[in-house]
């Protein structure tokens, strides 16, 4: 199973996601922003500590 080895915040709420596979992938996480637990993270400021 892949691991995420790093992980960046973006401003425009996608985390750049490396994996220890070598791949680099972007992820947009809007779609979930208004869901339960993650509705918090709409806060860019608390996304931005994502890690």
């Amino acid at each position: 199973m892949e691991a995420v080895i790093r992980v960046i915040p973006r401003n425009d709420f996608s985390l750049e996601l490396w994996f220890d596979t070598g791949d680099h992938r972007l992820f947009d996480t809007r779609p979930y922003l208004d869901r339960g637990v993650f509705t918090r993270l709409q806060d860019i400021n608390l996304f931005k500590q994502a890690s």
